[in-house]
């Protein structure tokens, strides 16, 4: 397996319609009140077309085939510090446990290292053992903890 890494190519449809309906689905795998509907798609693409040509938007890509993808937003956060937002992180089933996503957050830090930004931060549901270790394995600390009731 000889993987590559590069930008989504946000000009190939294909492409960014893929990477859309697989970050769709991301939440189905840990939370059972998750929906997934042909909208999900057109959703995902809109929220894309917010990021700036400074954000991180990294595929790996095994031949032309999309195994893994990485996204993070530059916010101000407070404003006089900038901030990577990681909006979503996914790597194909059955590409798991290679590297891969430990490879996509080290390009994003060279990333972060290059615009100059204090911090990455990200959400992970607190099912997704497998990411709470990658993260943490990567440095990432716990700031602050997320609740919710459901109604």
């Amino acid at each position: 397996m000889k993987l590559h890494y590069r930008g989504l190519d946000k000009t190939n449809d294909h492409e960014t319609r893929f990477v859309a309906e697989a970050d769709s689905r991301i939440p189905l795998e840990y939370g059972s009140h998750y929906t997934f509907t042909a909208t999900s798609i057109d959703q995902r693409l809109k929220y894309y077309q917010e990021f700036k040509a400074d954000d991180f938007f990294d595929v790996a890509l095994d031949g032309e085939r999309v195994v893994g993808f990485h996204a993070v937003h530059i916010i101000p956060y407070p404003p006089d510090l900038k901030v990577g937002n990681i909006a979503t992180l996914w790597v194909d089933p059955a590409y798991r446990k290679k590297g891969i996503a430990a490879q996509l957050k080290a390009r994003a830090e060279m990333w972060g290292r290059e615009h100059k930004l204090a911090f990455l931060q990200t959400n992970v549901h607190t099912n997704n053992k497998t990411m709470l270790a990658i993260n943490q394995a990567a440095g990432f600390e716990t700031a602050y903890i997320h609740l919710r009731k459901r109604l």
